[in-house]
């Protein structure tokens, strides 16, 4: 979908709401098997279970962890940012 900045920014994004592989193209996930580390079961930021979570190339390089629910932002310069739910409808609305 398309979103805009608040208050009315004529830049306009390409938002998705990232809740499981698949859902953007190119996402990573930790599959079925994935085996964590000592103290590595639960997402520091979400409390998820790792095996729920996806990454998401940004900057062309470095993979940035999305958890359930996030929003994957295509900005105007090609640039992707991951956010959570309260940050995105904090920032943007539907165009």
């Amino acid at each position: 979908m398309i979103y805009r900045r608040k208050p009315c920014d004529s830049d306009l994004v390409e938002a998705t709401q990232w809740f499981k592989h698949g859902d953007y193209p190119g996402d990573d996930y930790y599959d079925e098997d994935y085996v964590p580390e000592e103290g590595d079961t639960l997402c520091c930021v979400c409390r998820l279970p790792m095996k729920f979570h996806g990454g998401i190339e940004v900057w062309g390089a470095c993979s940035e962890c999305v958890c359930p629910s996030n929003w994957i932002v295509q900005l105007s310069d090609g640039y992707v940012a991951v956010m959570n739910d309260k940050e995105f409808h904090e920032m943007y609305e539907e165009a």
